[in-house]
């Protein structure tokens, strides 16, 4: 099963987020809990002790920049210096922050409100490279 994270501290963006992904799957065929799942995080402690119990369950994170109290930036910077190999696309309304990404090897960078044709891009190319990397039929 593909399994995504959005970690976004405003609940109405979360969804909106989560919604996108959902309608981008649901259009390629896809069936919710039982292709793919999502789980929100509104912070990013919860999903911290996640990837603690299991760094392998999400092959997607959409993470947030400018979480209430911390930074996706130095999220992911973590997550690669603990070997957390999952791919990350970062969504946020700084695009400024861009260049601060490069190190933690994003996806792609998407400027709220998402891009719905960008989000399908960027799902694309991450099923496609999970199911290379011997990941189950994504």
């Amino acid at each position: 099963m593909y399994r995504i994270a959005v970690c976004e501290d405003d609940p109405r963006t979360a969804e909106q987020n989560k919604t996108a992904a959902c309608h981008v799957l649901d259009g390629k065929g896809r069936v919710r809990r039982q292709d793919y799942d999502i789980e929100v995080f509104h912070s990013a402690a919860p999903l911290m002790e996640r990837l603690a119990e299991d760094p392998d369950v999400y092959q997607l994170l959409m993470l947030d920049i400018q979480l209430d109290g911390d930074n996706g930036i130095e999220l992911a910077h973590f997550l690669r210096e603990h070997q957390v190999n999952t791919s990350i696309i970062y969504i946020t309304d700084h695009p400024g922050f861009a260049l601060d990404s490069f190190p933690t090897y994003p996806l792609e960078y998407l400027l709220k409100p998402v891009d719905e044709g960008r989000l399908a891009a960027a799902l694309d190319l991450n099923l496609t490279t999970c199911a290379m990397n011997g990941g189950e039929d994504y």
